[in-house]
């Protein structure tokens, strides 16, 4: 009996290897926080208490100096993180508790770093969401055709994706479950 092409019995057969890329530690953030409107200087800050959480030890708490933070994030002044912190806990994404330190003479900030929005959040939860509400808000829009059928808008070249007010064509962009938003092709994106 003889084996069939691409059978592992095959002396011909090529040995398929894969390996991994170099692998590095590394954190996560959720949509929620990217689509909350906080400023992209917060996110920054976000990421970087996000990055302080330690799994093994099952919480969600961190308790980096303002300081540090201001390092990590290329601050010069602990001050400028102070603000974005202030934008993270407007959001419910980051609570702080002040504690004692031993000798009782200082305090310090311990994070609660939260991976899901609060129960009463609003706003978009996931990029499904987002893209989801982006076609709704698409949908209902009708292009402008004048009497005889036939547009004088210009079609080659135009973005569906309004950049300073809302656009006259439909929204024509990926459904949430056939493409996911990292694969979008560049024209679909909004400029930042």
């Amino acid at each position: 009996m003889s084996t069939p092409p691409g059978s592992p019995d095959r002396d011909d057969v090529e040995q398929l290897e894969i390996q991994s890329g170099r692998r590095a530690p590394f954190s996560m953030n959720p949509d929620w926080v990217l689509l909350s409107g906080v400023s992209r200087d917060a996110l920054a800050v976000y990421w970087a208490l996000a990055a302080h959480v330690n799994q093994q030890r099952g919480d969600a708490e961190v308790w980096p100096t303002q300081t540090q933070l201001a390092r990590i994030v290329g601050y010069g002044k602990r001050q400028s993180v102070k603000a974005r912190i202030d934008e993270l806990v407007s959001i419910n994404a980051v609570e702080i508790r002040r504690v004692a330190t031993h000798d009782g003479m200082r305090h310090r900030s311990i994070y609660t770093v939260h991976q899901t929005p609060p129960s009463n959040w609003g706003g978009h939860q996931s990029m499904r969401d987002f893209y989801r509400a982006l076609n709704a808000e698409f949908s209902h829009v009708v292009p402008n055709v004048p009497h005889g059928g036939h547009s004088n808008a210009p079609h080659e070249g135009r973005s569906n994706v309004p950049h300073d007010g809302p656009s006259n064509a439909p929204y024509e962009g990926p459904e949430p479950d056939q493409q996911e938003p990292d694969q979008q092709e560049p024209d679909q994106q909004e400029p930042e």
